[in-house]
C-alpha cells in the first residue's frame, strides 16, 4: 500500500447560518429549532477552543488534529496501483458540514442521522474538532491515463482540482482520547459505516489506509486509551450509547480482538480506571494470583505455551511477546529479561501454565 498526501485541508470555524445552508445543500434536511440551537452552541465552543488559549491549551486533545497536520486529503494504492480499483482517496476532515453530514443523507442506516436516537453525537465531534474521514472508491468516469501510476493519478487530480473520477462509498469516525500513560492521542471506531454484510476487502484497505497514515504522523502508539469526555452519540467502541467515555485500542496491542472487553482489560492491567460505571475495574496486583483459563488463551501465547511444553528455546521475537503476555495478560509492572538468559522468563510461563518438564 502506498499513501501520497495530495493537499492539506485546513480548518474552518463557520458561522451557523453558512452551516446551516451548506447542511440543507448537502442533505436536503432543514434543521429544526433545537438543532439550530445545538449548532450555535457547538460552533461557538468550537472556537472558544482556538480563542480561550488558558483553559484550552496543549492540554486540551482538540488541538492534535490540526497541530500535526494529518487533516488533509491522501491518495491511497494498493497492489502497486496497477488497476483502477487499487486506488481510493481518504479524506481526513473535522470541517463542521463534512461532520454534520457524514450519516444523515447519505445512503445506509446510522443511529446517528439527524431524525434518530443519537443525532447530537456529530454536534459534539464538530465542537470537540474530532475528524471524520471519508472513503472514495473510483467511479465509472475515472480519468483515463496511459501510465496509471500513483503519481500520475495524483497530477490529474492536481490539474483538474477536483476528485472527479471517484465517487463516495464509506466513512469512519475518530477522536481525541487520552492514553494509560496519560498523552493525548488518537481513537479510532471499530467499524467503518455504512455496515455491509460479509467481507468487504475495500474496508479493510480503508483501516489500514488510516491506521498507517495515523501513525505515520506520530498517532496511535498506545495500549489503551479512553476518552475524558462522555460522548452523547453512539459510537461502536462500546455496546451502548449516550452516556459512555469512549475506550481504544492503540497499535502496542494486538495480541487479541480490539473489542470494548479487551479495552477493559488492558486498561485494568496497566493501572487506568475506565470511567464508565457500569465497568468496576479493581486495582491491579503486581504478582500472579490465578491460573489462566486455557479456553480463554490468546493465540500468541497459546503457540508459546506449545513451544515451552515441549521444551524448545524461545526466539528473541518469541520472548518479546512473552513479555506482553505477562504485562497485558497477567498485569505485571514491567518484564525485565537479559538477550541471553531467558531461563526465568521461561520458568514464569511455566508456572503460570503449570507446564512441568526438567
Amino acid at each position: 500500500m502506498e499513501i501520497i498526501k495530495i493537499i492539506d485541508l485546513p480548518e474552518s470555524f463557520p458561522t451557523a447560518d453558512v452551516v446551516t445552508k451548506d447542511f440543507f445543500e448537502t442533505t436536503n434536511h432543514q434543521m429544526n429549532k433545537e438543532q439550530v440551537n445545538l449548532l450555535v452552541k457547538s460552533l461557538a465552543f468550537r472556537k472558544k477552543t482556538i480563542i480561550d488559549d488558558e483553559e484550552y491549551g496543549d492540554n486540551w486533545g482538540g488541538h492534535i488534529f490540526a497541530k500535526s497536520g494529518v487533516l488533509g486529503t491522501y491518495l491511497v494504492a494498493v497492489n502497486e496501483g496497477k488497476k483502477i480499483e487499487d486506488y481510493f482517496l481518504m479524506i481526513i476532515s473535522n470541517n463542521p458540514t463534512s461532520i454534520l453530514s457524514r450519516t444523515t443523507g447519505r445512503s445506509g442506516y446510522s443511529c446517528e442521522q439527524i431524525d434518530q436516537q443519537y443525532w447530537k453525537g456529530p454536534f459534539q465531534d464538530l465542537a470537540y474538532r474530532n475528524p471524520t474521514i471519508y472513503f472514495y472508491k473510483p467511479s465509472d468516469d475515472f480519468p483515463k491515463i496511459k501510465d496509471l501510476t500513483i503519481n500520475s493519478v495524483k497530477e490529474v487530480i492536481i490539474k483538474n482540482n477536483s476528485i472527479t473520477g471517484f465517487k463516495w462509498d464509506a466513512r469512519l469516525n475518530t477522536r481525541w482520547c487520552v492514553t494509560n500513560e496519560g498523552k493525548l492521542d488518537v481513537g479510532i471506531d471499530p467499524n467503518i459505516y455504512p455496515m455491509t454484510s460479509g467481507t468487504n476487502y475495500r474496508y479493510t484497505n480503508y483501516m489500514v489506509a488510516t491506521t498507517i497514515t495515523y501513525a505515520q504522523y506520530g498517532f496511535l502508539n498506545y495500549y489503551v486509551a479512553e476518552t475524558p469526555y462522555i460522548y452523547v452519540g453512539h459510537s461502536d467502541s462500546t455496546t451502548g450509547g449516550g452516556k459512555y467515555y469512549l475506550p481504544f485500542i492503540g497499535l502496542r496491542y494486538r495480541l487479541g480482538a480490539a473489542g470494548e472487553q479487551t479495552a477493559y482489560k488492558l486498561m485494568k492491567n496497566v493501572g487506568l480506571v475506565s470511567q464508565n460505571e457500569k465497568e468496576k475495574v479493581k486495582s491491579v496486583r503486581s504478582e500472579m494470583v490465578y491460573t489462566p483459563n486455557y479456553t480463554d488463551l490468546d493465540k500468541s501465547e497459546a503457540e508459546i505455551v506449545d513451544l515451552l511444553d515441549f521444551g524448545e528455546t524461545l526466539t528473541d521475537k518469541e520472548i518479546n511477546k512473552v513479555k506482553d503476555i505477562l504485562i497485558l495478560n497477567y498485569g505485571y509492572d514491567r518484564v525485565e529479561i537479559s538477550k541471553y538468559k531467558d531461563s526465568d522468563l521461561i520458568d514464569e510461563m511455566k508456572v503460570l501454565h503449570n507446564i512441568k518438564w526438567n
